[in-house]
């Protein structure tokens, strides 16, 4: 025995042995291995011999000798000796779920996540290859582009192990790509499992313990990506997880009494939008179209709610809403809003970062400062990802101002509209005036659904203007919609009431009941998306809503609903039956972002066929081109003045 250490859990206590100098195996059916952790005379549930390249893993229960007849052996792992983290084996409950990876069992006062991690059913031999790689990587001898080299060809899976525990997170790598887990909690000083809080499974304790070298290796990684100070001097780190859409709170002494912790949370890889949220059950059709038209009229909205309740998902489906021919100045403290993909359509974005809302002596500027540069950076749709502080005041400044012309979207915490007035103005020092700049507040929040809780949207609330110290006492509030639990549906108000839309009518030159017709409109087309979205889920994507947007902005004009309506429904209709994936593509991607470009389309003018075309050059093959080209004639959104002759001359050019 070189040398021994006891870890100590709440739960369980490990014991490890360094055997690395032993001749022999290290094996308790060895009586010489016996006697060694034997004459320890310790305690301990998990027992770990370490060896040149691996670990060996045993667990028992609690007993005094080794060769207890209570004493119960399972099977040894054995894993690389690199690994920074336990799993107990052992863990009692009805199967809900298993997939391999991980099991969820229904335990008797929580349900429990157990892991079966690839690692530990590795062969002796694939252990050895793994170590070496991994050393060689941390070395610098090998660099990961030339792993290929070093694989054969029935190995290259454990090119992704290497990957992962060199230049990521290692296992927690794996623990953001579990379907359904929303928030993962490592709480200081880490000597607890690690705990989930899943979409379908509700909150799960787990059998997964973190050593203390794998919680440093977090705090290092986190450090050092974002660039921000994480130690005694600034205990509290807000960052993001490129690669995954997540985004950490970490803490450390002295916030916390002894160690560090982390609670991550885990964002959809691809970002929702309004009909994702429709089909989800977040809210209706009909209030979907009714935020759409709000955000087109370009009014100011504030979404409010507790913590986890969906406001920055709902902020973020909001943006797809905004027609692209606005520029969006997004600031936020970590990167939460689907900012990459409105540039990957040409949106005109800036995007600012602040620092977090704990006072640090760091390079990063203030949200109040961010924002008063933002109101200099040009007309633009103000997003805020959260309101905390100062920085409010200026918000509101900017939304009395009107922000030159444009829609001021944020999010705060409370629980609905006179709990997030009363917040701003008592917490935040905002006078009462001041919050009459808000139009709406929409509240989203948890409701009890059976033993789980579902995210929902549950009112929109007008700020109304005629009101001077207290809007609740003062009828400063018009409830536009609110959310029945009992009846599970959405009512809404006698919206011709609403001050808020008489004054979008008087701006759109439009009657009141114009203004209503838009809105129901909006809300049958999200529900007949919504619907062919069962079958082709890829309509409910942002790319498709993008492009939505820019065919209904062209109908509108020119069009009453039915027709508007039948020509929404025949294209998703030809989206449907498109089986070739690239050619429906095409069709979203390409030709309506095109068509968006020329003057003849936004003038409400069939497009000739040459002048799109050339826009697009030969990025469609000609079946698809010629099959596009007919449905876009037919819908009178192009005219033919080529021949198909003219086309396929285009591609040879």
């Amino acid at each position: 025995m070189k040398e021994w250490y006891l870890r100590r859990f709440s739960g369980f206590n490990a014991l490890e042995i360094d055997c690395s100098e032993c001749s022999q195996v290290s094996s308790l059916q060895d009586n010489k291995c016996l006697d060694c952790v034997n004459d320890l005379k310790l305690d301990f549930d998990l027992l770990e011999l370490r060896k040149k390249f691996s670990t060996v893993y045993y667990e028992k229960s609690l007993s005094s000798s080794m060769r207890n007849d209570k004493f119960h052996l399972f099977d040894p792992y054995i894993v690389p000796l690199f690994l920074n983290f336990y799993v107990i084996p052992s863990m009692n409950g009805s199967l809900l779920f298993d997939n391999g990876f991980y099991k969820i069992l229904k335990g008797d006062s929580s349900n429990l996540l157990s892991f079966n991690p690839v690692e530990y059913n590795l062969s002796v031999e694939d252990l050895k290859l793994l170590t070496d790689l991994v050393h060689k990587v941390q070395d610098e001898d090998l660099k990961i582009k030339d792993l290929n080299s070093q694989l054969p060809e029935d190995k290259m899976y454990i090119k992704a192990l290497v990957k992962s525990y060199t230049n990521g997170l290692g296992f927690i790598d794996k623990l953001l790509e579990i379907k359904g887990v929303q928030d993962i909690y490592i709480n200081s000083p880490g000597d607890s499992c690690v705990f989930f809080n899943h979409a379908s499974y509700g909150q799960l304790s787990s059998n997964l313990f973190f050593k203390h070298e794998m919680i440093n290796k977090v705090s290092t990684f986190l450090r050092t990506k974002s660039g921000r100070p994480f130690d005694e001097a600034f205990p509290v780190l807000h960052s993001d997880i490129s690669g995954f859409a997540s985004r950490v709170c970490s803490i450390t002494y002295p916030l916390s009494f002894n160690g560090s912790g982390f609670a991550i949370r885990k964002h959809s890889s691809k970002p929702f939008t309004l009909h994702k949220l429709v089909s989800s059950g977040f809210l209706s059709s009909e209030v979907a179209g009714f935020l759409w038209f709000l955000l087109d009229s370009e009014v100011s909205v504030l979404i409010t709610g507790p913590r986890g309740s969906g406001k920055t998902t709902l902020l973020g489906s909001l943006l797809f809403e905004i027609r692209n021919n606005n520029r969006f100045i997004v600031i936020e403290d970590t990167k939460e809003l689907p900012v990459p993909e409105l540039k990957s359509y040409n949106f005109n974005v800036e995007h600012l970062r602040t620092n977090s809302f704990q006072a640090s002596e760091s390079f990063e500027l203030s949200s109040e400062t961010a924002l008063r540069t933002a109101l200099r950076l040009g007309e633009s749709v103000l997003v805020i990802g959260e309101v905390r502080g100062e920085e409010a005041k200026t918000l509101f400044e900017a939304m009395r101002v009107g922000a030159t012309g444009n829609s001021v979207i944020g999010t705060i915490h409370g629980s609905s509209a006179f709990d997030t007035f009363d917040r701003i103005v008592n917490d935040l020092k905002v006078p009462p005036t001041s919050f009459k700049a808000a139009d709406v507040v929409v509240s989203c929040n948890y409701l009890s659904s059976g033993s789980a809780k579902q995210r929902k949207l549950v009112s929109i609330t007008e700020v109304c203007k005629n009101w001077f110290r207290n809007p609740a006492e003062e009828n400063g509030f018009f409830e536009l919609v609110s959310y029945n639990p009992k009846s599970q549906k959405y009512s809404f108000n006698d919206l011709k009431r609403s001050e808020l839309l008489k004054r979008i009518a008087f701006l759109h030159g439009w009657s009141v009941r114009k203004c209503l017709d838009n809105i129901k409109l909006r809300g049958d087309i999200m529900k007949l998306v919504v619907k062919a979205g069962v079958k082709n889920d890829s309509l409910l994507s942002f790319e498709s809503v993008i492009n939505q947007n820019i065919l209904f902005s062209s109908l509108i004009q020119r069009y009453g609903k039915s027709i508007i309506l039948s020509k929404f429904r025949n294209y998703l209709n030809e989206l449907g039956t498109v089986s070739d994936s690239l050619a429906s593509s095409c069709r979203d991607n390409i030709i309506l972002s095109a068509l968006a470009e020329l003057k003849a389309f936004s003038k409400g003018s069939a497009v000739p066929s040459r002048e799109l075309f050339d826009k697009i050059g030969s990025r469609l093959s000609r079946s698809s081109f010629n099959k596009l080209l007919n449905i876009l004639e037919s819908d009178k959104l192009v005219k033919d003045n080529g021949s198909r002759e003219w086309y396929l001359n285009r591609r040879k050019l």
